[in-house]
């Protein structure tokens, strides 16, 4: 009996995380360096192209953020 209260406690533990972990805003990482970098000496509005580490070049936008002025994908969904 104790065994399967065990169980079950660790389970709802378990989906309890992985819920907590999956929330929206939660686990966003800070942008990566070079979309900061491609907004050095801009304005919010600039159009801008980012250098990613794997050789592409995407075009962004540059927008105010909580770090500072950052390189936004032009093709990126507003957030709600």
């Amino acid at each position: 009996m104790l065994k399967k209260i065990a169980v079950c406690l660790g389970t709802l533990a378990l989906l309890a995380t992985t819920v907590a972990s999956a929330a929206p805003g939660q686990g966003r990482g800070k942008p990566p360096q070079e979309a900061f970098d491609a907004c050095i000496d801009k304005v919010e509005g600039d159009s801008v192209q980012i250098e990613t580490p794997h050789g592409d070049t995407l075009e962004a936008i540059c927008k105010e953020m909580e770090d500072g002025l950052v390189g936004v994908p032009a093709d990126r969904p507003e957030r709600r």
